[in-house]
């Protein structure tokens, strides 16, 4: 059973994920994964991390299609799948049907993987660069790196070596620094 909250939200997303699909906007669309992370660091449920990942995946497609141009007729039938795909999933929400949405997810995910023979290696990249993103996200929420490494399907090492190229731990120091010595200033003062 989907989380309510989360179905209702991935209802939305997904309403705004169509037509900037169709319009090419690949920021909007992986801002829109973005927005999802915040469910899964709450509710560390399956269906929230898969959706943020195929999510980012279609930004990331849509950007090197822009760039590449893929052949129409691949094109078109990378949109055949998706579109129908993403309707789908929009109804499994709505009926609370988990098992039809995460069959719509793989099925876009598989087409992602398909749109070019090419593009299968750099899609598995894709999702697993995804992966340790959105991993690192649910992460800054204040998952535990473990917990997040279950949930996505990767190990603790590459996450621990991802979010430390990202400097999180860097930042909440500084953070933490700044504050000790804004308390030390003050107790010198009083």
């Amino acid at each position: 059973m989907i989380i309510e909250s989360v179905r209702k939200d991935l209802i939305v997303i997904l309403e705004e994920l169509m037509p900037l699909y169709r319009d090419y906007k690949a920021d909007a669309i992986k801002a829109l994964s973005n927005r999802i992370i915040h469910s899964a660091s709450i509710y560390q449920d399956q269906v929230s991390i898969k959706a943020a990942i195929i999510i980012y995946s279609i930004g990331k497609v849509i950007d090197k299609g822009k760039r590449k141009h893929y052949q129409q007729r691949k094109w078109e039938a990378f949109q055949k799948v998706l579109a129908p795909e993403l309707r789908r999933a929009k109804e499994a929400l709505m009926s609370n049907d988990e098992k039809k949405l995460l069959t719509s997810f793989n099925r876009i995910e598989r087409a992602v993987m398909k749109l070019d023979k090419s593009f299968m290696e750099y899609a598995d990249f894709v999702l697993h660069k995804a992966k340790l993103k959105k991993g690192v996200k649910i992460y800054e929420h204040g998952v535990s790196l473990r917990k997040v490494a279950e949930l996505l399907g990767i190990s603790e090492w590459e996450l621990m070596q991802y979010s430390g190229k990202t400097r999180i731990t860097d930042r909440d120091k500084r953070k933490s620094e700044v504050k000790e010595r804004l308390d030390r200033a003050r107790r010198l003062i009083e």
